[in-house]
């Protein structure tokens, strides 16, 4: 998964310079941002709450597969299923939870042909997370 993200964005070369052109914004570039195109008769505020009663749908791999070009599929899938086999073997709730964390921060840099591949992977871990927190996903009971 991270090869296709690196190949997404050219090449490796942006892992050495997104950090610097990153800590090179200025608080005065983003006040002069925000000035530039955000003015007080411009703005809107929107509410949403979730209808109830609806039940969540879960993503599948298959879900993935078809939200993939066919060229990806080939390439991804078989990382993602690996992916997820490593997951069950996972019992470092900390670890996990560091994982969605990397995943939200990076959520940005996602192409959108892989948000649903990126969906499904964290559906995952918190399932995982879920399942070692209700004392289901331990082998042996230690934690």
């Amino acid at each position: 998964f991270q090869l296709a993200i690196t190949e997404a964005y050219g090449g490796y070369d942006y892992l050495n310079a997104y950090p610097k052109q990153i800590a090179a914004v200025l608080p005065e570039d983003i006040q002069r941002v925000a000035n530039e195109y955000f003015e007080n008769h411009e703005r809107a505020v929107s509410y949403y709450t979730r209808r109830g009663g609806g039940e969540v749908e879960l993503l599948t791999i298959e879900d993935v597969r078809a939200s993939l070009p066919e060229e990806m599929a080939g390439m991804m899938i078989p990382q993602i299923e690996a992916e997820l086999a490593n997951l069950a073997l996972e019992t470092d709730v900390v670890a996990l939870r560091g994982q969605i964390e990397e995943m939200d921060a990076q959520a940005g840099m996602v192409p959108p042909q892989f948000a649903t591949a990126m969906k499904f992977i964290k559906q995952q871990i918190q399932a995982r997370i879920d399942e070692i927190e209700s004392g289901e996903g331990t082998e042996g009971g230690d934690q």
